[in-house]
């Protein structure tokens, strides 16, 4: 019992955690107890450029055939070569699921390593000059994502 002159101070109530979730939310947590994940996006990964230069052997490919379907900012496919003869480094570089060229010899080695070690690598034709010499007419940027 209180005593005389006590004062009394009612309780406020906290409302129930779950009371600002929509329904579905409210449903899923009665049912399992958890909360489902938010969607939330990450945020983009940061490119770092690796190799900007001319592609390699585009006459001894199927450069030519693809004369007229590559454009600038045209993704490419790079693909390590470790049992090629002529370079243990190679990285072929293909467009339209076609071999195209190569990465040039003198700049394929820290490429390959990151491939290697399986790295996430993105490339892109930055320009593409089809009346240039073969060794003109292809350049290319690669990064590292």
């Amino acid at each position: 019992m209180a005593q005389a002159g006590a004062h009394h101070t009612p309780r406020t109530r906290t409302p129930h955690p779950m009371a600002s979730f929509d329904p579905t939310r409210r449903w899923l947590f009665t049912a399992t107890g958890t909360l489902p994940a938010l969607a939330i996006a990450a945020p983009p990964r940061p490119r770092i450029e690796l190799l900007d230069c001319e592609l390699a052997g585009w006459i001894h490919h199927h450069g030519n055939a693809l004369r007229n379907v590559l454009r600038a900012k045209q993704t490419l496919r790079l693909e390590r070569e470790p049992a090629n003869p002529h370079d243990p480094h190679a990285v072929a570089v293909y467009a339209h699921g076609r071999r195209i060229g190569y990465i040039p010899r003198l700049a394929n080695r820290s490429l390959a390593a990151h491939l290697d070690q399986g790295a996430t690598i993105e490339a892109e034709i930055v320009d593409f000059q089809s009346q240039a010499a073969p060794w003109q007419c292809l350049r290319l940027r690669v990064w590292l994502v």
